[in-house]
């Protein structure tokens, strides 16, 4: 059975919450939004060697990264 800790009772630090949101929009989003705009890269080819050589498996890593920085920008634009 899974035990549920008591809920935070910190007060809320309005202040430095929208700072940092607001930082958030200045330094991250256009990572995330240029992320989601690489076109889909549909030739993947999968290695069975170590993550240090050569990446073979760099297409897969882009089309994951490029479907997670798609849901971030939803997860943003459902919320403003």
């Amino acid at each position: 059975m899974m035990r549920l800790e008591p809920p935070d009772t910190r007060e809320v630090d309005y202040i430095q919450t929208r700072k940092n949101v607001a930082n958030w929009f200045d330094t991250e989003y256009s990572k995330y939004q240029r992320l989601a705009n690489i076109p889909v890269i549909s030739s993947v080819r999968l290695s069975l060697a170590p993550k240090g050589t050569a990446s073979a498996n760099s297409v897969e890593d882009m089309n994951v990264n490029r479907a997670n920085a798609k849901q971030v920008l939803e997860f943003v634009e459902w919320y403003n």
